[in-house]
């Protein structure tokens, strides 16, 4: 593809290829060749797309907002165009537009759960009292959803953790204890719950995952983290 530009510099498909190249490899600069390639293709919508989700994937929201302002007409009905609004929003901290966009997302596919999880995330973490009830219900709902039920459990027990309610963190914890498969998350999520709780199994759940870490991950930040997480909780009397 390095080639083909070299030779036409004007080849939309030789630099879209790059652009992809770039993004995978994390480079920023892969915003300014999705910019390119919207450009040669007089702002086909999937090119505009992918610069405004190129541009979020950076932080940077003046470029997403300005890929997404180039939209067609047509194309700013869609779920996705709005989704991407709602990221924008949120590299901003606009918490009001971020939910505005959000349920427009979900109002033109309302088939798809994953907008309703960002809602119930937002409204769970609010400080208003009955818009994090909420949150709490939607998230509960969503618990009901096998394909949501590990994200909705993280949700209500990272909530519970932050408001101290041990006897919710603990109902949280046994059930993502029976799941069939934990997954390293889950691990330190339960980590987190019985240092909350004090729980003599702190211990076996840290070398469990110690154990893990070494086995699989083979990474120093990962067994670094676990010790580190160990000497705290020992500080703090959780373990012995």
């Amino acid at each position: 593809a390095q080639r083909v530009l070299e030779l036409s510099p004007d080849n939309a498909e030789a630099t879209r290829v790059i652009a992809r190249s770039a993004e995978s490899a994390g480079l920023r600069r892969a915003i300014e060749f999705w910019r390119r390639v919207a450009e040669l293709s007089k702002n086909a919508e999937g090119d505009l797309t992918a610069w405004a989700r190129c541009a979020v994937r950076f932080g940077d929201a003046d470029t997403a907002s300005k890929a997404l302002d180039a939209m067609p007409a047509p194309g700013k009905e869609a779920a996705d165009y709005h989704a991407l609004r709602s990221d924008v929003a949120l590299i901003r901290h606009d918490l009001v537009r971020y939910e505005k966009e959000l349920l427009e997302a979900k109002r033109f596919d309302p088939q798809d759960k994953k907008y309703e999880l960002a809602l119930a995330t937002l409204h769970v973490t609010a400080n208003d009292f009955a818009t994090h009830e909420v949150g709490v219900r939607e998230l509960l709902d969503l618990r009901d959803d096998e394909s949501f039920h590990r994200d909705a459990m993280h949700r209500l027990a990272d909530d519970a953790l932050r408001r101290n309610q041990i006897t919710r963190v603990l109902e949280y914890g046994r059930e993502l204890d029976s799941l069939s498969k934990r997954d390293f998350s889950d691990r330190l999520l339960l980590l987190s719950i019985s240092k909350a709780a004090n729980k003599a199994e702190t211990q076996s759940l840290l070398e469990e995952l110690k154990k893990r870490c070494e086995r699989r991950c083979r990474e120093d930040w990962c067994v670094n983290w676990v010790d580190e997480f160990t000497k705290n909780v020992r500080r703090s009397g959780g373990v012995d």
